[in-house]
């Protein structure tokens, strides 16, 4: 009995391997690998962690640029990941954290109270990402168009245990 891949999981498996890269160009803290996830051009939008938008490609890529000489990744993890693919659209949504050190306090926005620049910084979000069977230029090619990354308190939400 041979198995054959549908349509549906080579999709879903594209999707993945584009989520896995944007957290492995975190990890790596590769511009290059960031852009090969995102779609070109000024058709992406990014809402970091740290509550700043970013229209376009280039403005995350600038942002990274400024972080390089002194930002250290020290652990990117991910949990909880959920993937929906129906047809030209896909969106993943997770639960992740980010330690990084030597980040400069101007980019720590939302994090600036509990942010001690002598010691590594844990960041926990909520991550939606939304990808379209479309690069900047009409092509069939996944590209996640849209990130969404949300501050996370620690410990479950109030209400949960009525």
């Amino acid at each position: 009995m041979s198995s054959t891949k549908t349509d549906l999981d080579r999709d879903r498996e594209e999707v993945m391997r584009l989520h896995t890269g944007w957290l492995d160009a975190n990890r790596q803290r590769s511009i290059e690998m960031m852009r090969s996830v995102f779609v070109g051009g000024d058709k992406f939008i990014g809402v970091n962690i740290n509550g700043y938008i970013y229209r376009g490609i280039e403005e995350w890529a600038k942002l990274w640029t400024g972080f390089m000489p002194t930002v250290t990744t020290l652990g990117v993890t991910e949990s909880d990941l959920i993937l929906y693919v129906k047809g030209d659209m896909a969106w993943t949504a997770y639960q992740g954290t980010i330690t990084v050190a030597g980040l400069p306090r101007a980019a720590t926005g939302l994090y600036e109270e509990q942010y001690d620049e002598s010691k590594p910084m844990t960041a926990a979000w909520h991550g939606t990402e939304i990808f379209m069977r479309e690069d900047e230029h009409g092509n069939p090619v996944w590209k996640m168009w849209r990130y969404h990354g949300s501050p996370a308190l620690p410990g479950r939400s109030p209400g949960l245990d009525f």
